[in-house]
């Protein structure tokens, strides 16, 4: 869609089709490097388009789960499941195990990728956000005073409430 500087329709075309919108649909929480916005499917393929032509530009597709992930039901999660370090061309990505259509469910690990690569770099829990409220809370009162009495606190909730995730 061309827009004029009213904001009105100048030219609007269609783009050849890149994704399959009911067998894996994507998200629309994309992220943007430079003129290329990086999409992630439900079933969790990366779809990249470039916006820096004339015309749209559609890179390979590569996916962000082995086998062995999909077997233990990983997949993308949480309300904004994406994020992107540009300088680095890092791709964050929050992920949960579910079954499918759980891509909205919260995340309890992010999944760092290299762009360049198209793999796998990290893998980093997501600590429980319950916990992490209580901890900062208890820093207020006595516990602290206690010196390790909040990371004593932090350890024992963490080992013991189940994490929902973000």
């Amino acid at each position: 869609v061309d827009l004029d500087e009213k904001g009105g329709l100048r030219k609007a075309e269609r783009s050849e089709r890149f994704f399959d919108a009911v067998g894996d649909p994507l998200t629309e929480k994309a992220v943007r490097r430079d003129n290329q916005w990086v999409f992630t499917s439900y079933e969790g393929i990366v779809h990249t388009v470039d916006v820096g032509g004339p015309a749209l530009g559609f890179g390979a597709t590569w996916p962000l789960l082995d086998d062995s992930d999909r077997a233990a039901q990983w997949r993308i999660g949480g309300l904004q499941s994406l994020a992107l370090h540009e300088a680095s061309g890092r791709l964050f990505v929050l992920v949960h195990q579910g079954p499918k259509d759980t891509h909205k469910d919260p995340g309890t690990e992010v999944w760092v990728y290299d762009l360049e690569e198209r793999r796998r770099i990290a893998k980093l829990p997501v600590p429980n956000p319950t916990v992490s409220f209580v901890a900062d809370q208890a820093k207020l009162g006595p516990l602290e005073t206690a010196g390790a009495g909040v990371r004593a606190l932090r350890w024992l909730l963490g080992k013991t409430l189940p994490n929902p995730g973000v």
